[in-house]
């Protein structure tokens, strides 16, 4: 439900504070994964996904997989793809060998 979406951010939010990132990339990370959510569940409901979130030197990498076939502009008026682009620097689908599908964002770090 929305209420694990919501309970997802916040935990994301904790994780990536701790990890001394700054408020502004912090942001973006978050508004860029809740996108990603939320696009697998308007098209796949709420099963179980996996959510990674990998921390490098100049970037943040965000996927979300799903194992039904997915894609961030699903929904008509392309939303989620303006937003998601205007916190990441690159963002897109890959299908996996199995069907499964993965949504990913590249944010850059911010001061």
């Amino acid at each position: 439900d929305l209420g694990d979406l919501g309970a997802t951010r916040r935990a994301l939010r904790l994780r990536l504070r701790a990890l001394g990132l700054s408020d502004a990339t912090v942001a973006a990370v978050e508004q860029a994964a809740a996108e990603l959510l939320g696009a697998v569940f308007e098209r796949a409901g709420f099963e179980p996904v996996d959510l990674v979130v990998s921390c490098y030197r100049l970037l943040v990498s965000v996927r979300v997989s799903s194992r039904r076939p997915v894609d961030l502009g699903d929904e008509p008026f392309g939303l989620r793809e303006r937003v998601v682009s205007g916190v990441a620097f690159a963002w897109g689908r890959r299908v996996q060998a199995d069907g499964s599908v993965d949504l990913w964002a590249e944010v850059a770090r911010r001061r």
